[in-house]
């Protein structure tokens, strides 16, 4: 038994023109039942006739072809045929048909494989026979038609060679096809859109677990400075209402102060986080400052061992619009920086590049991890428009506090770290987002200390290859050049190799330096 949804993954007509809506009984290639509620409303029933609505026999003749085709083609997607209605033979009606019957069709295999099939076919309301009558079908090879586009009057064949009307007929075969082609193609869209959709969907919810599996951990308290530092403030004459001081997973401090309503000049805040910090033996961040409903909270973030400084330079390969796009900032205890080009180049390549580099620096402000970033970016260009497109993605983040570096790569070119003087090209072969309905990235994860450099770069400064790009940043990090002035060096220099060798493309040097923080 088949439902409306069923028949309707193996039909291709589309009410009002579906004719039927339920398969009581299906023996593929051999025979079926099927049914049809005739409707007041049908269209139809407008002009046959005013005042005494019968169903017209043609249609009669298409509720039992349909059903044929369902016969035949129950495995249409593994065919290599597509058949045609090719003749019908004394079908007579012997009884009208009129809204509110409830037509059974039964259709059943009469004779001929292959390129010919017939089929008797009879339609009874309530147990009496209706309309009876032979259908026969012809199979045209569908890869041809897939192929060519199209029917040609020499390709009809066998018994639709003899047709009259050749040139008609080719007509209707074709605008037939291109509307089952179309149907497919939608039916294929919506498939891809399902799948994008699942992914997203599963990337969200499992960044979500991570981050309220985050939120679920305040720390492990630190009783005893907790206490020394509400002492503190008790002696100013503010005494705290909660005060908190803990520790994070990686050993860091945080203190949380809330007092009743209370105003800090920018000098006051950074006496009392010299204050608490001695207190705590750290060194902190002057604090942040929330205040609702009459109290004011003071929180306390140790401060980072490491901070970050950035350079980029670009050129773009024609004109003045750039494929490539740089995303660089640093969050309260990481450093990131992000280097996306768009495939091709011009305006649409800067719109992929753009796009990925501006969620991806979204998604990393919000706390997803670069993996579960480069997933939703994957699924905003696959979802962006039907024509193709795609973006490398190329990334590092650096702990501020360990100098914990995690490198992630989509079909980016190499990068270099500069670690102690000495260059290294880092990054695998893999595909750029956008283009599967998965990612193919490589992740890494290295250590860097004050003094080093991580360097991110388009495909197309790397046209003359990579060993010049590591001679110039040994040259430049023995310097001490600052990134900005390492980029622009880069790129200008790429830029000279590349028009000797006739191979313009984007070209974009991002660079990040660690340095102590004082």
């Amino acid at each position: 038994m088949m439902n409306i949804y069923e028949v309707n993954r193996h039909l291709r007509q589309r009410p009002p023109f579906q004719m039927i809506e339920r398969v009581l009984e299906l023996t593929p290639g051999v025979s079926a039942v099927g049914t049809k509620t005739v409707s007041a409303n049908d269209p139809w029933f407008a002009g046959h006739f005013p005042g005494t609505p019968l169903l017209p026999g043609v249609l009669i003749v298409e509720t039992c072809a349909q059903l044929c085709s369902l016969t035949v083609e129950s495995g249409a997607e593994q065919d290599d045929r597509l058949y045609v209605l090719l003749k019908v033979d004394n079908f007579k009606f012997l009884h009208p048909v009129i809204p509110g019957d409830v037509m059974t069709v039964t259709v059943t295999k009469k004779s001929g494989a292959g390129p010919l099939i017939s089929f008797d076919a009879q339609v009874t309301v309530d147990g009496q026979l209706r309309s009876k009558g032979s259908l026969s079908f012809t199979a045209m090879d569908r890869s041809l038609l897939e192929s060519s586009g199209g029917l040609e009057t020499a390709q009809l064949p066998g018994q639709l060679s003899r047709c009259i009307h050749p040139a008609a007929l080719c007509a209707a075969a074709n605008r037939s096809f291109a509307l089952y082609r179309s149907r497919k193609e939608a039916r294929l869209h919506a498939e891809a859109m399902r799948t994008a959709l699942t992914e997203q969907y599963s990337a969200v919810a499992e960044a979500l677990g991570v981050l309220g599996e985050q939120l679920g951990r305040p720390g492990d308290p630190e009783p005893y400075k907790s206490g020394r530092v509400a002492d503190f403030f008790a002696q100013l004459g503010t005494p705290p209402q909660e005060c908190a001081v803990t520790l994070d997973d990686l050993g860091r401090t945080h203190a949380a102060v809330t007092l009743p309503r209370t105003r800090f000049s920018a000098q006051e805040l950074a006496a009392l986080a010299g204050e608490v910090g001695r207190i705590c033996r750290r060194t902190l961040e002057v604090p942040q400052v929330l205040s609702c409903k009459g109290m004011t909270t003071l929180l306390f973030s140790e401060k980072p061992v490491l901070r970050a400084v950035f350079g980029m330079a670009g050129a773009a390969a024609r004109g003045s619009i750039s494929g490539d796009a740089v995303q660089q900032f640093c969050s309260p205890a990481a450093a990131q920086m992000i280097l996306c080009d768009g495939m091709g180049t011009g305006r649409p390549a800067a719109v992929d590049g753009n796009l990925a580099a501006e969620l991806t620096a979204r998604l990393l402000k919000a706390g997803f991890t670069a993996e579960l970033a480069a997933r939703l970016v994957n699924v905003a260009l696959a979802l962006k428009s039907e024509d193709e497109s795609g973006a490398t993605l190329d990334l590092i983040s650096v702990d501020l506090y360990t100098g914990t570096a995690r490198l992630f790569k989509a079909g980016a070119a190499p990068g270099f770290l500069v670690h102690g003087g000495r260059v290294r090209a880092v990054g695998d072969a893999s595909l750029p987002v956008g283009i599967l309905s998965g990612v193919n990235g490589q992740s890494r994860v290295v250590h860097l200390t004050a003094g080093d450099y991580a360097v991110l770069v388009s495909d197309g400064l790397l046209v003359d290859g990579p060993g010049w790009v590591a001679k110039q940043l040994e040259l430049s990090a023995a310097a001490g050049e600052p990134p900005e002035q390492i980029a622009k060096t880069l790129v200008e220099t790429a830029r000279v190799r590349a028009q000797k060798t006739g191979r313009p493309d984007d070209i974009t040097a991002a660079v990040l330096r660690l340095e102590k923080c004082v």
